[in-house]
């Protein structure tokens, strides 16, 4: 694994601060998703140290396998932000997980991906671009994904993008940088875990923070 250069040891410290004030200043019914460490979390398919958390932020790297929540959620509002240290960094939000089915790579099956991908070099939808839904061996159903207005709002890797996921019922949204990008019905799963997938390049997570409604 490369060294992190000291721009991002920087961002560490920064994210540290940012976040004891955030937490002093609300009381919105947001807690953290992970605390103070990944005690509680499970590394799942994974032949390295793909998921490091230090100093507030989750350092994700690897090519397979998954980080998944100690417990079930249902109905929730999830949000955070994420960044992408160079092109093609690619990973992605678990939701509504049923444990004990392996999709490809050893992510899991039964399970909704919001995926978290950099977009300046690929362009494609092949895999599928920012914010948009991946339905990993569940039934299909209606997403309506604002693609043009993705590239427009994301501003590039080694920038902090805002996200927010709001799973209620059979119905999702997810938001980039303030505006509702991703609608989607007909979610099957009324619980499940939640994770973070491991796929390619480096990715940085901080903030993430949730409330069950």
């Amino acid at each position: 694994m490369k060294k992190l250069p000291i721009v991002v040891f920087l961002l560490f410290a920064q994210s540290s601060l940012m976040a004891a004030e955030q937490g002093a200043e609300e009381n919105d019914g947001f807690v953290p998703l992970f605390g103070t460490n990944l005690d509680t979390w499970r590394q799942l398919n994974t032949s390295l140290p793909s998921f490091i958390f230090d100093g507030g932020v989750l350092q994700v790297t690897g090519d397979a396998g998954w980080l998944s929540s100690p417990r079930d959620y249902g109905d929730f509002e999830l949000r955070g932000q994420v960044m992408f240290l160079g092109q093609d960094a690619d990973s992605g939000i678990f939701l509504r997980v049923e444990p004990g089915t392996d999709f490809i790579r050893g992510w899991p099956g039964d399970a909704y991906q919001v995926q978290m991908r950099e977009i300046t070099g690929n362009t494609t939808d092949d895999p599928l671009p920012l914010a948009n839904l991946y339905r990993h061996e569940v039934a299909d159903g209606d997403t309506d994904y604002q693609r043009d207005r993705v590239f427009e709002l994301y501003t590039g890797p080694g920038e902090w993008q805002m996200f927010t996921i709001r799973a209620v019922g059979s119905t999702l949204t997810v938001e980039l940088n303030g505006e509702v990008v991703t609608e989607a019905e007909g979610l099957e799963n009324p619980t499940g875990r939640i994770g973070i997938q491991s796929e390619a390049g480096f990715i940085l997570y901080r903030g993430l923070e949730i409330h069950e409604l």
